[in-house]
């Protein structure tokens, strides 16, 4: 009956020594490992390639307008000096149409022309024009002769009728107040039939002698 107890005694000695001859340490140390003793392939250092970006710097565009030139003609004026009419030449843009000659007109002479002209249509006053067949009819403001002297009213109806006959394709003028024609002072004081047309002819005594210069070329 003592048999097998001696038999697994000895099974249980020879696992022991199996193990000890494996090397498995009984320390908890470390150990350099020799490195011939190493398998092949281990000691080996695997570099890691490294992938760099270049960031190309944004381009800039910069976009140059071309110059706009402003295509411009020559208009003739006439503005009050003294107790006469003198002609000046102003720039306007192309093509200038009646409406804008009559309102530049209608403010008076820049500060360029100097302090010696004046105009004798009223302040505000906005006019509207009509032409048909070379006739252009100015329907004056109501108000438009309102405070103003006999010989300003000879003044301010030539500084229209030779502006405007001055102007391409105008030969004659007339006046009217609200859609009705009516009567205005002639160069020489005579009053004109309601509606009649007038020509440059009509205010040429009111011309100054001494034509002004243009300050602008």
């Amino acid at each position: 009956m003592r048999q097998p107890r001696v038999v697994l005694v000895s099974l249980f000695l020879v696992a022991v020594t199996a193990v000890a001859a494996c090397g498995v340490p009984d320390s908890s140390q470390f150990t350099t490992i020799d490195k011939r003793n190493i398998p092949f392939g281990l000691s080996e250092t695997t570099a890691v390639p490294t992938t760099s970006s270049t960031i190309a710097p944004a381009s800039t565009t910069t976009v140059v307008e071309p110059a706009t030139t402003i295509a411009t003609e020559t208009v003739l004026l006439f503005f009050v000096a003294g107790t006469q009419l003198v002609s000046v030449t102003q720039l306007l843009p192309r093509p200038a149409s009646l409406a804008q000659t009559m309102s530049v007109l209608e403010t008076g002479p820049p500060r360029e022309f100097g302090i010696g002209l004046r105009t004798a249509i009223p302040e505000g006053s906005q006019s509207v024009l009509t032409t048909l067949g070379g006739v252009v009819t100015v329907d004056l403001p109501l108000t438009f002769f309102n405070a103003m002297a006999p010989q300003d009213q000879r003044l301010a109806i030539g500084q229209i009728v030779l502006t405007l006959t001055n102007q391409r394709g105008v030969g004659q003028v007339t006046f009217t107040q609200a859609g009705v024609p009516i009567s205005v002072l002639r160069g020489g004081g005579d009053l004109t039939r309601p509606g009649q047309l007038l020509v440059s002819a009509d205010y040429s005594q009111l011309l100054s002698s001494s034509p002004s210069g243009n300050p602008q070329g």
